[in-house]
């Protein structure tokens, strides 16, 4: 296992992009009286290592949404905050997954194998969970994590924004590539329901004049890209807008595409590249 050797880059006073060489990106927020840890990674390095070296103050660890990528570090923490309706995916963590992921991803970006090491990826023990639902508030002290419900990558997916820095922590809610996998016979109506509350949190965004979305891919988002995801959907649900064969990072199937937007919304379209 990697030490503590992150690239790490502060993306406002007190505010941290954690690079989990090129899996993906955690936050660290730290506050004047506590810390809050945002996803926990793949678990490919020393995570909980890194996070102690960079504050002695006490901190929660919370996940934006519960696939690998994100906890699946988890296990290195006491406990985590995760949706309940998240939780049937601490079941599916499993060492071969969190594995076969880092392989996927080297496959796609080799100049990453310089910085994983496969065999050395271990197992952890399930962390305790911890509830975690929209309008919980993290106060670190001189300012309030607020978290709002953001459901249609998984089910539990939430957000996070700061009041201090405006910040918003969006893990996979509302990414460029998006992968719209909540269940549901209806495929439509899955696409109603994360438009509804897309749109809203679009307004949200425009009228408390929110910051830069810092998700668990890109850091920040371009700030098209929520709007995109919005009209991306209208066209979906008026038929303007159908799937088409696309090939992107590490995917390849059928998504429906707008400006950044790039929607798949019935994972049976969707592989590996």
């Amino acid at each position: 296992m990697k030490a503590t050797n992150y690239r790490v880059q502060e993306i406002a006073p007190g505010s941290y992009a954690v690079l989990e060489f090129g899996l993906g990106i955690m936050y660290l927020v730290v506050g004047s009286k506590r810390a809050l840890v945002i996803d926990a990674g793949t678990g490919a390095g020393n995570f909980k290592g890194f996070i102690e070296e960079k504050t002695s103050l006490p901190y929660d660890v919370v996940a934006t949404h519960g696939h690998g990528d994100h906890i699946g570090g988890a296990g290195q923490f006491q406990s985590i905050h995760i949706h309940e309706k998240d939780l049937p995916m601490l079941d599916e963590l499993t060492l071969g997954f969190r594995k076969g992921y880092c392989e996927a991803i080297l496959q796609q970006y080799p100049e990453y194998k310089a910085e994983i090491d496969l065999d050395a990826i271990v197992d952890y023990p399930k962390p305790r969970t911890l509830p975690l639902k929209g309008g919980d508030r993290f106060d670190l002290g001189d300012r309030v994590i607020t978290v709002y419900e953001a459901p249609g990558h998984t089910p539990g997916s939430v957000v996070f924004v700061d009041s201090k820095t405006k910040l918003v922590y969006s893990g996979d809610a509302y990414n460029p590539i998006f992968l719209l996998t909540m269940p549901g016979e209806d495929r439509m109506a899955v696409v109603r329901d994360f438009h509804a509350h897309a749109k809203a949190f679009l307004q949200l965004k425009q009228s408390e004049n929110l910051g830069h979305s810092y998700s668990g891919h890109d850091a920040p988002l371009p700030d098209a890209v929520l709007p995109d995801l919005v009209a991306c959907c209208e066209g979906i649900l008026d038929g303007s807008i159908k799937p088409e064969p696309t090939e992107i990072h590490i995917f390849k199937g059928l998504f429906c595409n707008l400006g950044l937007a790039h929607i798949v919304y019935d994972g049976s379209m969707l592989g590996r590249r």
